[in-house]
């Protein structure tokens, strides 16, 4: 799956989740939070230095656990 495809995808999911969407969301933002890349630019903005994703929106990912540049994702 190409970049822009994965960015797109997980911003739709973001906007309109299913109920095991929203959950699986919530533990994979706690797993972001306590990471060592998680960050937050000026704007207020939540994003993972490595590979720069928005987490809002990242946590969404259809990718699943591959998503994580760091391999954290548990689910």
């Amino acid at each position: 799956m190409n970049k822009i495809t994965e960015i797109i995808q997980s911003y739709a999911r973001m906007m309109n989740p299913t109920e095991e969407q929203k959950a699986t969301a919530e533990i994979r933002l706690q797993t972001c939070m306590g990471c060592e890349f998680w960050a937050e630019n000026p704007m207020g903005i939540e994003y993972c230095k490595k590979c720069g994703c928005a987490t809002r929106a990242k946590i969404f990912s259809p990718r699943g656990l591959q998503a994580c540049p760091e391999n954290k994702w548990e689910v």
